[in-house]
Protein backbone atom coordinates (compact mmCIF):
# COMPACT_ATOMS: atom_id res chain seq x y z
CA UNK A 1 0.00 0.00 0.00
CA UNK A 2 1.92 3.56 -0.88
CA UNK A 3 2.43 5.56 1.92
CA UNK A 4 -0.58 8.53 1.52
CA UNK A 5 1.28 11.97 1.12
CA UNK A 6 2.60 14.41 3.49
CA UNK A 7 0.09 16.70 5.11
CA UNK A 8 3.33 19.57 4.92
CA UNK A 9 3.87 18.82 1.40
CA UNK A 10 7.22 17.89 0.16
CA UNK A 11 9.18 20.74 1.95
CA UNK A 12 12.30 18.89 4.06
CA UNK A 13 11.24 21.83 6.86
CA UNK A 14 8.12 22.76 8.46
CA UNK A 15 7.85 25.56 11.28
CA UNK A 16 5.64 25.40 14.28
CA UNK A 17 2.47 27.19 12.64
CA UNK A 18 2.07 24.24 10.55
CA UNK A 19 2.41 21.49 12.68
CA UNK A 20 0.13 23.37 15.14
CA UNK A 21 -2.70 23.80 12.62
CA UNK A 22 -2.20 19.71 11.62
CA UNK A 23 -2.06 18.77 15.10
CA UNK A 24 -4.68 21.32 16.24
CA UNK A 25 -3.24 22.46 19.19
CA UNK A 26 -1.44 25.71 19.17
CA UNK A 27 2.24 27.19 18.28
CA UNK A 28 2.79 27.35 21.60
CA UNK A 29 2.34 23.74 22.99
CA UNK A 30 4.10 22.05 19.98
CA UNK A 31 7.37 24.61 21.33
CA UNK A 32 6.51 23.69 24.45
CA UNK A 33 6.75 19.55 23.63
CA UNK A 34 9.83 20.16 21.86
CA UNK A 35 11.64 22.52 24.83
CA UNK A 36 10.49 19.31 27.53
CA UNK A 37 11.71 16.84 24.38
CA UNK A 38 8.62 15.74 23.64
CA UNK A 39 9.00 16.14 20.22
CA UNK A 40 11.60 16.09 17.84
CA UNK A 41 14.27 18.61 18.45
CA UNK A 42 13.93 21.64 15.84
CA UNK A 43 16.61 22.93 13.72
CA UNK A 44 18.28 26.47 14.04
CA UNK A 45 17.88 28.31 10.80
CA UNK A 46 18.98 31.50 11.69
CA UNK A 47 17.28 33.05 14.52
CA UNK A 48 14.39 30.60 13.43
CA UNK A 49 13.43 27.40 14.80
CA UNK A 50 12.21 24.66 12.00
CA UNK A 51 10.91 20.99 12.17
CA UNK A 52 12.25 18.20 9.61
CA UNK A 53 9.12 17.20 8.03
CA UNK A 54 10.06 13.72 8.36
CA UNK A 55 10.91 13.70 11.68
CA UNK A 56 7.35 15.46 12.28
CA UNK A 57 5.79 12.51 10.41
CA UNK A 58 7.67 9.83 12.38
CA UNK A 59 6.67 11.54 15.51
CA UNK A 60 2.71 11.68 14.48
CA UNK A 61 3.10 7.70 13.91
CA UNK A 62 4.46 6.93 16.84
CA UNK A 63 1.94 9.04 19.07
CA UNK A 64 -0.53 6.31 17.35
CA UNK A 65 0.28 3.93 19.79
CA UNK A 66 0.65 1.08 16.86
CA UNK A 67 -3.06 1.02 16.36
CA UNK A 68 -4.82 0.66 12.94
CA UNK A 69 -8.05 0.47 14.48
CA UNK A 70 -10.60 2.88 12.65
CA UNK A 71 -12.71 2.81 16.11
Amino acid sequence: MPKPPSPFGSAPLVDAEQIAAFLGCSVKHVRRLADLGQFPKPVKVGRLRRWRRQAVELWIETQQGGSNDAN
